[in-house]
């Protein structure tokens, strides 16, 4: 996990979640399958997910607001590292660079200081939002 490998570049290899189907036990010892959906930003996360899936059942992370999500953890010090860990496997390492660059900040910014934008939504995104939505979407799935 954090802290295995470089923040940005290099492939890791990750953990495989174990499965739990359930078929062969007996009627009476079968567990409902568990479905955890989406409901909204922050909520329904990669840790959240990843709790259900290790139980064996379908764990599933929201992807809407991922980009600001995740341009604040990064602004708050990135706690645990796990998102510059993400990135680390992010395909395109030189947008993962310009992430991490743009929006970490080392220790956090201060409690009174504001969050740094990130790119609104728009008929004709930038290069750069769609970057970010792309990476935030990857980081998120990744952890999970």
């Amino acid at each position: 996990m954090p802290g295995t490998a470089p923040m940005v570049g290099c492939p890791v290899e990750r953990e495989e979640n174990p499965s739990v189907s359930g078929r062969d036990l007996p009627v009476q010892d079968r567990r409902l399958p568990i479905i955890q959906g989406g409901m909204g930003v922050g909520v329904s996360g990669w840790r959240l997910a990843r709790a259900v899936a290790v139980a064996g059942q379908l764990g599933v992370v929201s992807g809407v607001g991922l980009d600001t999500l995740m341009a604040r953890r990064l602004q708050l010090g990135d706690p645990g590292g796990h998102i510059q860990w993400a990135l680390g496997s992010f395909p395109h390492c030189g947008v993962a660079e310009q992430i991490v660059d743009r929006y970490f900040v080392p220790g956090g910014i201060a409690p009174d200081e504001p969050f740094r934008p990130v790119p609104g939504p728009s008929l004709k995104p930038s290069v750069r939002s769609t970057n970010l939505v792309v990476a935030a979407n990857f980081v998120e799935v990744f952890l999970a």
